[in-house]
């Protein structure tokens, strides 16, 4: 029999699996003791989430997709986190090459825009303080003249003083002609205006740039739309979470957009018939077609995993009899 190489995405999901199973516990926990049934529920959902996964493989060109599985979609759920920012690099790139070929060249920067640590107790207000500045600062005149697209998404990290920091990131597309008319000062003037504050909140406004040196426009390209569209939590600002502030983590990012386009991006990906609540949620993947979609071969393999608990306590994949075999 030919060797199946399910190693390394198999271990990835059991990394994923094994997080999102230790913050359902946090949660159930947290729900309990707060008498929270809501919590509990997004706890239990979450331990449970992708107890089975299935993979289809091709012998023919090596490649390995994912063919079925079943997400509980909380915020909060590392396993969904995960499968939700390939998700959503996924769907950027397709952006991105549609936009090259129907406008020619592309001009992009990143935008981060910050505002002033907060505690737990006060995140759900400040995030939505930040939503509302956000959506005023997308109605000053230099912005609509000069933006012709944008993907903005907010980010939460946790200081060391125990406050939180959530901040966007922006994903910014320019309009043929611009030349940087506006100026660093000029973006964290119109943010504290937006915001209302009475402070200069610290913002920045770089060109698109890639991972290495000698990356290619492309490459930037990509990696601003992945840096700008990735994780509201990342996995190590998760698991820094004290079991006293997770309810309010929860309440704050609950029901949230979290990431929204606007301008030639939210017009791409309507014309390339991308769902618009897919940006908020990972997709259930149901594919029970037997075509390789890389190379179209059908003489493709059926891997299907199912999670459980050994009897040493340990918990992990184990795989069920692959269908058909390869010879």
């Amino acid at each position: 029999m030919s060797i199946v190489p399910y190693d390394k995405p198999i271990s990835k999901w059991t990394l994923h699996k094994n997080a999102a199973i230790t913050m359902g516990e946090r949660l159930c926990a947290a729900g309990t003791a707060a008498r929270r049934m809501d919590i509990w529920l997004r706890g239990d959902s979450m331990k449970e989430c992708s107890q089975r996964i299935e993979y289809t493989y091709c012998p023919e060109c090596g490649s390995l997709h994912l063919r079925r599985t079943n997400l509980c979609r909380d915020r909060l759920c590392p396993l969904c986190a995960w499968r939700l920012s390939l998700q959503r690099t996924g769907e950027m790139m397709q952006v991105i090459e549609y936009l090259h070929q129907k406008r020619g060249s592309l001009s992009a920067a990143m935008l981060t825009l910050t505002i002033k640590n907060c505690p737990a107790k006060k995140l759900n207000d400040t995030l939505t303080q930040m939503l509302r500045g956000w959506d005023r600062l997308m109605k000053r005149r230099a912005i609509q003249k000069w933006v012709a697209g944008y993907a903005r998404s907010i980010e939460m990290t946790r200081a060391s003083n125990g406050e939180y920091h959530p901040h966007i990131h922006v994903f910014l597309l320019w309009e043929a002609g611009y030349n940087k008319d506006i100026s660093q000062r000029e973006w964290a003037e119109m943010w504290r205006q937006s915001m209302q504050l009475d402070y200069t909140p610290i913002v920045d406004i770089r060109s698109a740039y890639g991972k290495t040196s000698d990356a290619s426009e492309w490459d930037k390209l990509v990696a601003a739309s992945v840096e700008a569209t990735k994780y509201a939590i990342k996995g190590v600002s998760l698991q820094a979470i004290p079991d006293s502030d997770l309810i309010n983590v929860a309440d704050a990012l609950k029901g949230r957009r979290l990431l929204s386009y606007g301008g030639c991006i939210r017009a791409a990906r309507q014309a390339l018939k991308i769902a618009a609540d897919s940006a908020e949620a990972p997709a259930d993947v149901s594919d029970m077609s037997i075509e390789c979609p890389k190379c179209g071969c059908t003489d493709t393999v059926a891997l299907a995993y199912n999670w459980a608990q050994n009897t040493d306590g340990t918990t992990g994949a184990y795989l069920l009899a692959p269908w058909p075999y390869i010879v």
